[in-house]
C-alpha cells in the first residue's frame, strides 16, 4: 500500500549545519532551533468546580475545551462541558492558538493538539490542557512540528511520572521547535496537508473495509447459530431462502413457505425461524450458573502461573496472574456480568481463576461449549439491562435467556464451519491492520522528515 504513495517535488537542502541538539543532529543552514518560551506564551487551563457546571442550554454557559474535544487533530464538539463563572481573558482561546493536552492517564494522549479556529473563539480550556499563543510560526506548521518524531521524543522524556503523564508549563517552555522563514513554513504546511490527506484517505478506506468484514463475520455467525448450515441451501424455487420475507408474503403464506424450506417459527423475535429438528430451551436447563470470587489487584503476581479472568475483554479477559487456581482441568463458559462489555462470552479451558464480575456456565449434558459461546455472544445483547457502569446481566437474568438445542453432531459441524470462516476473517482483518499500521508510520515519517529538513519541499 505505501509503495503507491509517492513523495514528489522533494529534494534535500543545499547545506546543513550541526544543530548542537540531541533531538536532531543536523538541520538546514537557514533553520534555527528555538525554545517554546521564545516563540510565544504558554497558558495553563482553567480550574473549576462541579458547582460551576451548567447545561449547554444555559444562556451564559461557556464551553470548556478538554482532551476529549481534540479528535484526529481537530476540535470536536462531542461530550461537551459548559461552565458559568468569571474567566480571565488569558483563559479564553483565540483563533490561531494551539490547544494542547498537558495531562492524561494515557501516555500517547499527552501532547495531542489542535489549532483553534474562529469558531472556537470565546471558549475556555480545562485544567489538564495548555494553550500556546504565538505569531512566530505558522499555526499549521507548528501543529506538524508537534506531531513529529522530533517533538514527540521530547514529550516522551518530559511527560513521564510515576503516577500520571504530565507535560508541565516549565517543561513545555524549554522544548525545542524549528524556525524557518514564513514562506517555507507555508509551503511545508500546504504540502503536508495534501500528503496527510492522501494517506488518511487510504487509511479511511481500509478501516471501512475492515468494518465491512467484521459486520459480515457477525452476520454469518448469527445466521449459522440460529438457522444452521442448511440456511445456505436454496428454496423450492432455486433461490436463497427468504428468511426476512422480502417478497412480502402474508403471514400465512410465509409460514407455509418457511415450512416447506424446513423451518418453524421460534416465536422469539431475534431468533426467528429455526430448523424443524431444533428446540427452544433456556440456559438453566443446559448449564449450572455461578460466578467467580473477589480477587483484588494486589493479589496479582507478575510471575503467577494461572490467569485471572475478569470483566474486561482485552487480552482475552485476563486481568493478571496468581499462583493458585480455582478451576483445574476445567472447560466452561464465562460471561462479563457488568460494565461496558456486559454479556461478552468466552470459552475457557485448563487451569484458571474468575473474578466476581465473571459469570460461569458449566454444562449439565453433552454439548459443544464453542457453539453456545457463539450463540450466547449474539443473544446476550437482547437481555442485558442499562446500568450506571454501562450494562448488567446477572445470573438470574442470564438463567432465563432462551437457547436453541439440537443434536451434538449438528453443533460440532457448525463449530467446525465457523472456526474456519472466522479464521479467514481474522486473517483479512490482521492484514488490513498491518497496512493501516504501515500507513500511520509512513505518515509520521513524512511529517518528521519534512519539518526537520531531511527533505525539502519545492516551493
Amino acid at each position: 500500500m505505501t509503495d503507491k504513495i509517492k513523495i514528489t517535488n522533494l529534494n534535500t537542502y543545499e547545506e546543513y549545519k550541526d544543530s548542537d541538539n540531541i533531538w536532531i543532529p543536523n538541520i538546514p543552514k537557514n533553520t534555527k532551533i528555538v525554545k517554546a518560551k521564545n516563540i510565544g506564551d504558554i497558558f495553563t487551563g482553567l480550574t473549576y468546580n462541579p458547582v460551576n457546571l451548567v447545561d449547554e442550554t444555559h444562556k451564559t454557559g461557556i464551553l470548556v475545551l478538554r482532551a476529549a474535544n481534540i479528535q484526529n487533530g481537530k476540535i470536536s464538539y462531542l461530550n461537551n462541558k459548559y461552565i458559568n463563572m468569571k474567566i480571565h481573558s488569558k483563559k479564553m482561546v483565540k483563533e490561531g492558538d494551539l490547544l494542547i493536552c498537558g495531562t492524561n492517564g494515557s501516555r500517547h494522549l499527552v501532547g495531542k493538539s489542535a489549532i483553534i479556529s474562529k469558531q472556537e473563539e470565546g471558549m475556555t480550556f480545562g485544567g489538564f490542557m495548555m494553550l500556546l499563543r504565538q505569531n512566530t510560526l505558522e499555526p499549521k506548521y507548528l501543529y506538524y512540528i508537534m506531531n513529529s518524531h522530533f517533538f514527540k521524543s521530547q514529550i516522551e522524556l518530559s511527560a513521564s511520572t510515576s503516577t500520571i503523564y504530565q507535560l508541565t508549563k516549565s517543561n513545555f517552555d524549554n522544548m525545542f521547535f524549528l524556525k524557518i522563514d514564513k514562506k517555507t513554513q507555508k509551503a511545508i504546511a500546504t504540502f503536508l496537508d495534501k500528503k496527510t490527506f492522501l494517506i488518511d484517505s487510504k487509511i479511511s478506506i481500509l478501516k471501512e473495509r475492515k468494518q465491512l468484514i467484521l459486520e459480515l463475520e457477525k452476520s454469518l455467525i448469527n445466521q449459522v447459530v440460529t438457522k444452521g448450515l442448511e440456511s445456505f441451501n436454496l428454496d423450492m424455487n432455486g433461490e436463497k431462502i427468504d428468511f426476512n420475507n422480502e417478497k412480502k408474503l402474508s403471514k400465512e403464506e410465509f409460514e407455509i413457505y418457511m415450512n416447506k424450506c424446513g423451518y418453524k417459527d421460534s416465536d422469539i423475535e431475534w431468533i426467528g425461524y429455526i430448523p424443524k429438528s431444533w428446540n427452544i430451551t433456556n440456559i438453566k436447563k443446559l448449564f449450572i450458573l455461578s460466578r467467580g470470587r473477589v480477587i483484588a489487584k494486589t493479589e496479582l503476581d507478575k510471575k503467577g502461573l494461572y490467569p485471572v479472568y475478569s470483566s474486561q475483554t482485552k487480552k482475552k479477559g485476563i486481568m493478571g496472574y496468581i499462583n493458585t487456581c480455582d478451576y483445574k482441568n476445567q472447560d466452561l463458559l464465562t460471561w462479563t456480568t457488568d460494565g461496558a462489555n456486559a454479556g461478552k462470552v468466552f470459552k475457557r479451558s485448563g487451569n484458571f481463576n474468575c473474578t466476581n464480575v465473571c459469570g460461569t456456565l458449566i454444562k449439565k449434558k453433552e454439548l459443544n461449549y464453542q457453539y453456545y459461546s457463539y450463540l450466547l455472544d449474539y443473544l446476550t445483547e437482547f437481555y442485558k439491562r442499562p446500568d450506571i457502569n454501562g450494562a448488567k446481566i446477572m445470573n438470574n437474568e442470564m438463567a432465563i435467556i432462551p437457547l436453541l438445542e439440537m443434536n451434538i453432531v449438528i453443533q460440532n459441524k457448525i463449530v467446525s464451519f465457523l472456526d474456519k470462516k472466522i479464521s479467514e476473517f481474522q486473517l483479512k482483518v490482521s492484514n488490513i491492520d498491518k497496512e493501516i499500521e504501515l500507513l500511520e508510520e509512513y505518515k509520521k515519517t513524512v511529517i518528521n522528515d519534512v519539518v526537520t529538513g531531511k527533505i525539502k519541499v519545492i516551493k
